[in-house]
């Protein structure tokens, strides 16, 4: 077996059990030598992990260093397609442009890069998402059977996907501004980065990056986004679980990805409006065509932000940053 799959098992071996696991029959498991199942432990424990081995007893798991490997997520999620297959780092450019290359050079769909921290983290705009230790920073591959004109349903996807995990998992309220803000306590915790490549009428691939400011200490952000921005454990007061986390996020990426591709975006839709702080909110829209402000309405068929201005007209966006002026 190859040597991650190997630690995945030994892994989800050790946990199974609260005494000690036969060497043995790890190795028995595994097509492998007990000196090849030892060569494992060591490689586990230099990286963080406390394994007691008592002879005649097997192995026992002590504990486990706060990392986001392939190792630990795996056992606790139960994907179809997101997952299955996890890169992970402990610091990387951008998790994108790491995604970006593999998947040029044929990585399938459903691969995950992640990483403890990223050096050039970027958002929407080509600003920046500075992401210092404790956050949780990712990058997924699609290869989707979709038009580049309806690439905004994937992060409107991952925005309803992420939201969803973070309740789940943490139990804070957040919601979704449009587009794909998740927001807590008015301020941002998550940046997603949705990339593609592709041709006029086709997409080859897409990058979904996504970045949540989970054990993160604000005061690490440049004093310019402070206030805009917060951490799940800021808001609760105390570190939440990473790990739980990001394997609730990646398990509801993988359920929303399948109706997705299903042809249910409706689905994902009324789950995107169930969670949304901007609907019915009196809202700002700055777009290159220039500033609008009304009543947020509806997200159409594609996602695009209804406002009602005035007027009485009804506009339409695909595109824009948009600032609540009065909340619903």
């Amino acid at each position: 077996m190859r040597g991650s799959n190997a630690r995945v098992v030994i892994l989800h071996r050790l946990r199974d059990r609260e005494g000690f696991t036969s060497g043995q029959a790890l190795a028995r498991e595994l097509g492998i030598s007990r000196p090849g199942v030892w060569k494992h432990i060591e490689s586990m424990r230099a990286e963080g992990y406390q394994i007691e081995a008592v002879p005649r007893l097997g192995y026992r798991l002590i504990a486990s260093p706060d990392v986001l490997s392939a190792e630990e997520i795996l056992p606790l999620i139960r994907t179809k397609a997101i997952g299955r297959r996890i890169l992970h780092f402990e610091n990387v450019t951008s998790t994108n442009d790491v995604a970006r290359d593999l998947a040029v050079k044929g990585e399938p769909e459903g691969t995950v890069v992640i990483a403890e921290t990223q050096g050039e983290g970027r958002g929407r705009l080509g600003r920046a998402w500075v992401s210092p230790p404790g956050g949780v920073y990712f990058s997924v591959i699609l290869r989707p059977v979709l038009p580049p004109g309806r690439l905004g349903n994937v992060t409107l996807m991952t925005a309803v996907a992420t939201a969803a995990a973070i309740r789940e998992a943490t139990g804070v309220d957040v919601t979704i501004k449009w587009p794909n803000d998740v927001m807590a306590d008015g301020r941002k915790v998550v940046g997603i980065l949705t990339e593609m490549l592709g041709e006029a009428d086709a997409v080859n691939f897409v990058i979904v990056g996504v970045g949540i400011n989970a054990n993160t200490d604000p005061r690490q952000y440049p004093q310019s986004v402070r206030t805009s921005l917060t951490s799940l454990s800021a808001v609760l007061g105390e570190p939440v679980d990473r790990l739980t986390l990001a394997a609730a996020v990646l398990q509801h990426f993988d359920e929303d990805w399948t109706r997705l591709a299903r042809g249910q975006f409706g689905d994902v839709l009324h789950d995107w409006r169930r969670m949304s702080s901007t609907l019915g909110a009196t809202v700002r829209v700055s777009t290159v065509r220039g500033v609008f402000e009304g009543t947020a309405l509806d997200i159409g068929p594609d996602g695009e932000l209804i406002v009602a201005m005035p007027d009485g007209r009804k506009c339409t966006f695909t595109s824009g940053e948009v600032e609540h002026l009065r909340s619903a």
